[in-house]
């Protein structure tokens, strides 16, 4: 996607300008930073689609020799901080992950970190949220990034030494602050209920709208809004823009007319009412209950 806006736009001249190389054979720019914003695992539709274009930048694909670096392997393991095969039966004390050998395990922790969840996912959403939200963040993402070192950890599963990031023991409140921040932003913002509310509505209108609204990449050749997301140009479309489409129809043809409520409502604050909530019984709470009666 990122590459394609690069081209869509020609900001090839722009990146050399400001000191990035989007024309590297080794060290390649933008192939870098579309490997690091990638928002899932390639499905084999767009691997067929980008392999070619991948190769290009410089990725190394498996091939017959079996290198011992597949960069996309890599790309699809950091995204998804775990191995590609979930073989539960592999020796536990070999190396499960395709994309880099154990001498460069920490890599692993960067994107999503599995391990102990400090990565730079986190440090990208806390900046911007926090700033957004008006809420105050002490966690100090670029002092824990300078004070960081890859060190040798002794491994208990494998026996032997593993490279991981780590931090200096001074480091512990900045560390603390960071996981409190997490929790704010969950409490008042990502899980609030009038948040989780909107988005049910929103949700529900989209749904609606499916059949009404069209994405046009060109005269021949438009989208769903269920299926826009399977087509980078029509992906770029689907901005805010989706939702005003909804409120104020471009034609009489694509009037949504139940969405078009359903949005209206939220304008309104007219939101949905809440009407109760169960919580189901744990196997202990029957058991200590049955105590209970018997006593």
């Amino acid at each position: 996607m990122f590459d394609h806006l690069v081209e869509d736009n020609g900001l090839k001249p722009l990146m050399k300008l400001y000191g990035l190389d989007p024309y590297g054979e080794k060290e390649n720019d933008l192939k870098f930073i579309t490997e690091m914003i990638q928002g899932k695992p390639l499905t084999e539709d767009q691997v067929k689609g980008l392999k070619s274009l991948m190769e290009l930048y410089g990725p190394i694909f498996p091939k017959s020799e079996e290198p011992k670096e597949n960069d996309q392997a890599f790309i699809k393991e950091k995204i998804q901080g775990k191995p590609l095969s979930n073989n539960e039966a592999q020796d536990k004390t070999s190396w499960p992950y395709e994309g880099r050998t154990e001498e460069k395990s920490f890599l692993y922790e960067i994107v999503a970190n599995k391990l102990n969840g400090i990565d730079v996912d986190k440090f990208d959403y806390f900046a911007r949220d926090a700033y957004h939200l008006g809420m105050q963040s002490n966690f100090d993402h670029k002092r824990f990034i300078k004070l960081a070192r890859v060190c040798e950890v002794y491994d208990e599963k494998t026996k032997k030494p593993k490279k991981h990031i780590c931090s200096r023991d001074k480091e512990v409140g900045n560390l603390y602050d960071m996981f409190h921040t997490r929790n704010c932003l969950h409490r008042r913002a990502y899980q609030h209920k009038t948040n989780k509310n909107i988005e049910i509505m929103i949700s529900d209108a989209f749904l609606k709208a499916d059949e009404h609204i069209k994405i046009y990449v060109s005269e021949t050749k438009r989208f769903k809004l269920s299926e826009a997301k399977n087509d980078p140009e029509a992906y770029t479309k689907l901005t805010d823009q989706v939702f005003e489409r909804i409120l104020h129809p471009w034609s009489s043809s694509e009037d949504p007319k139940e969405a078009r409520k359903i949005l209206e409502r939220i304008v309104s604050r007219n939101l949905y009412m809440f009407v109760g909530e169960t919580k189901p019984k744990t196997r202990g709470q029957e058991e200590m209950r049955e105590v209970r009666m018997k006593t």
